[in-house]
């Protein structure tokens, strides 16, 4: 059976680890679903980590009023905005990298799109924390 090269889509035997007509190499179906696994399991971490993260904190702000808490949050509505929007970017990043591993898992080949979309949001974070450090 065949199968197209991740690079470059020349058509290649399932055995092939090494693409005959660009030279690199290629993950077989069952390396792929593997890896899609990884993506789904760190994925998940992710999301479940930034809405733990976010209860905690919510917690924290809701009761930095109460005279008896011992931690308070003393930035204003639009601080705390800034750091619940941060969580669920990251959280969506977590979200869509799940997508791309369960179409990994489900199809045996990489979708770039869900790939692209995984590393444009990753990008995204990392241009957000530089600026936020420059900025803020």
């Amino acid at each position: 059976m065949q199968r197209p090269c991740h690079f470059c889509g020349h058509p290649l035997e399932e055995t092939y680890r090494v693409c005959t007509e660009c030279g690199r190499p290629n993950r077989t179906p069952k390396q792929v679903r593997r890896l899609g696994w990884v993506l789904v399991g760190l994925g998940a971490f992710l999301v479940v980590f930034m809405a733990g993260l976010s209860l905690v904190i919510g917690r924290i702000i809701a009761r930095s009023g109460n005279p008896e808490a011992t931690t308070r949050y003393t930035g204003d509505a639009s601080d705390a905005a800034i750091v619940f929007g941060i969580f669920a970017f990251i959280a969506l990043f977590g979200l869509v990298g799940m997508s791309a591993g369960a179409s990994e898992v489900r199809h045996g080949k990489v979708n770039r799109r869900m790939v692209t979309a995984v590393l444009v949001l990753g990008g995204a974070i990392f241009v957000g924390a530089q600026l936020s450090l420059i900025f803020l």
